[in-house]
């Protein structure tokens, strides 16, 4: 007899996955705040469910482990010593 289930996804709330990494890799540098903000700045994407934020382990630990490199912002350059107009930044 053939099944038609699909696998479903491991989500989990940023408190469960952190326990979890943890058990995995008591060494990880992974903090709890550092999740709480990958989620809040969109990096890692969450299902909401009522109030919770439920983060799918297979798709962030394949993010943890292949990391993209991060392109820096340029900030615009203000000249020292010279003077601006004023409402000029």
């Amino acid at each position: 007899m053939e099944s038609n289930i699909t696998k479903l996804p491991q989500m989990r709330t940023r408190h469960e996955f952190y326990r979890l990494l943890k058990e995995t890799d008591p060494h990880t540098a992974v903090t709890p705040h550092m999740i709480y903000q990958k989620i809040r700045s969109g990096e890692w994407p969450t299902v909401t469910v009522g109030k919770k934020n439920l983060l799918n382990v297979e798709q962030v630990m394949t993010m943890l482990s292949n990391p993209q490199p991060k392109t820096m912002k340029q900030e615009a350059v203000i000249p020292f010593g010279k003077i601006r107009r004023q409402g000029e930044k």
